[in-house]
C-alpha cells in the first residue's frame, strides 16, 4: 500500500481540524486572519479544506455521483458563505486581483484562493455527535485554555505556537499545551517532542515532565519520557532543569557550565530548590525513582535523528535498536536470545523500514529470522 508522506499528511490534518473550527463556528479575528494565512501557503491547502469540508457534510450519506472538481465545489458553497477577513494585505490583493488564465495542465487554482480567502465555508451539518473531538490548529489558541493532543503509533505532527515556537510530536507521544499571560507551559504526558523555543523573557517557556521541569532559555531541546527515565539533550542554547531532591552526577568528559554562565530568569516554579543548568551538547538523564540526574555528552545527530524519519546508532545494544524500531512499526521484533539482546550495532535507518536492519543482520550471519508470524518477526541466534 502506498504511503502517504508526513507532509502531506499533515495538510489534511490541518484541514479537518479547520473544518471542525468551521462547523463549531465563531471564530475570532485573529483565527481567520491564521485561516487565511494557512490558505496562502499553497493551493494544496485550498483543495484539502474544501474536500474536508464536503466530506464532513456528507457523512452518514454516499452520494452516487461523480467526484467533484474544486471549481464545482467552490460553486456549490456559494450560498453558505460569510467575509473571512477585511482587512487582507495589499500585496495578497495585488496578486488575487489579477486575472489568471488556466494552463492546458494546471487548474487555476489562483481563482480558488481567492475565492477561499474571501470566504469562509459555513452550513456544515453538526459533527460531535459522530466525531471525535479534534485538536485546533494552534495559530488559533486564543479561543482555548488548553490544547490537549496525542499521537498513534508510526505518527508524528509538527504544531506552531502562537508565538512562533514549534513542537515537533514523535511516535505514541501525548502533550498538553497552555500559554498564559506570565508564562508558557507544555506537559508531556507521555512520548517524546522537539521543542524550538521563540525568545520571550517575559513569559517563560516551561516543560513539566511528571515532577521534573524543564525551563527553556530560548533554546532548541529534545525531551524524551520513559516508564523509569528522562531524558533532556539539549540541542541549542540552555536549559534549566529541576527535580525535587534531585542529586546531580556528571560523567567524566562532561563540560560543566562555568558559575559566570547566566542562568535565566530568576523566578522558577520551585525557587528554593536546586537548578541544573544544561548548555548546547549536553544531556541529562533523570531517574524516576530516586531522581538522580545524570548528565552526559549527547549525540545530538541520533537525539533529533526521529524528526526527520530516520533512527541513528552508535554501537548500540541490539535491545536498544529494535525497541526504537518497535515505536514506529505495526508489526513487532522480538529477540529470542538474551546474548542476541546485547549485540552491538551501528547505523542509520528509515523508522518505518525495519527489513533494512533485518537484512543488514542476515548479512552479517548474527540472525535467524522467522516471518512466520504476520505480526511479529522472531530474531534468534543461528
Amino acid at each position: 500500500m502506498k504511503k502517504i508522506p508526513y507532509h502531506n499528511k499533515q495538510i489534511r490534518d490541518e484541514a479537518a481540524e479547520w473544518a471542525v473550527l468551521l462547523d463549531i463556528g465563531g471564530l475570532t479575528p485573529k483565527a481567520r486572519e491564521a485561516l487565511a494565512a494557512w490558505l496562502l501557503i499553497s493551493s494544496k491547502h485550498v483543495h484539502e479544506l474544501l474536500l474536508a469540508t464536503t466530506l464532513y457534510e456528507n457523512l452518514g450519506e454516499i452520494p452516487e455521483k461523480p467526484a467533484l472538481s474544486i471549481e464545482v465545489l467552490l460553486a456549490e458553497k456559494a450560498p453558505e458563505i460569510i467575509p473571512l477577513i477585511s482587512n487582507l494585505p495589499a500585496s495578497h490583493k495585488s496578486v488575487l486581483d489579477k486575472p489568471t488564465l488556466a494552463s492546458p495542465t494546471k487548474p487555476a487554482w489562483g481563482r480558488n484562493i481567492a475565492a477561499m480567502l474571501a470566504f469562509i465555508v459555513l452550513g456544515l451539518v453538526g459533527l460531535s455527535s459522530v466525531l471525535k473531538p479534534v485538536t485546533p490548529p494552534l495559530s488559533a489558541m486564543d479561543q482555548v485554555t488548553d490544547i490537549a493532543f496525542e499521537t498513534v503509533l508510526g505518527e508524528q505532527r509538527k504544531m506552531t505556537l502562537e508565538d512562533g515556537s514549534t513542537v515537533h510530536v514523535n511516535t505514541q507521544s501525548e502533550v498538553i499545551i497552555r500559554y498564559e499571560d506570565t508564562q508558557r507551559i507544555v506537559e508531556l504526558i507521555r512520548g517524546e517532542a522537539l521543542f524550538d523555543v521563540a525568545h520571550d523573557p517575559s513569559r517563560p517557556f516551561r516543560v513539566l515532565v511528571g515532577d521534573t521541569i524543564v525551563e527553556a532559555i530560548g533554546t532548541k531541546f529534545n525531551i524524551y519520557r520513559l516508564e523509569d527515565t528522562t531524558s533532556i539533550a539539549v540541542i541549542e542554547g540552555k536549559v534549566a532543569v529541576e527535580t525535587e531532591n534531585q542529586i546531580i552526577r556528571h560523567g567524566v568528559d562532561t563540560p560543566r557550565p562555568s558559575e559566570d554562565t547566566p542562568s535565566g530568569p530568576t523566578e522558577f516554579l520551585r525557587p528554593n530548590h536546586n537548578r541544573l543548568l544544561l548548555i548546547a551538547g549536553q544531556q541529562a538523564y533523570v531517574a524516576k525513582a530516586d531522581k538522580t540526574v545524570h548528565v552526559a555528552e549527547a549525540n545530538i545527530k541520533a537525539v533529533k535523528s526521529w524528526s526527520v524519519g530516520q533512527l541513528i546508532f552508535e554501537g548500540d545494544d541490539l535491545d536498544t535498536i529494535i525497541t526504537q524500531f518497535n515505536r514506529y512499526n505495526h508489526r513487532r521484533i522480538l529477540i529470542e536470545n538474551a546474548d542476541l539482546a546485547s549485540l552491538k550495532l551501528s547505523g542509520v535507518f528509515d523508522v518505518d523500514d525495519p527489513e533494512s536492519l533485518i537484512k543488514t543482520l542476515e548479512l552479517l550471519g548474527e540472525v535467524k529470522v522467522d516471518r512466520s508470524d504476520p505480526a511479529v518477526i522472531r530474531l534468534r541466534t543461528p
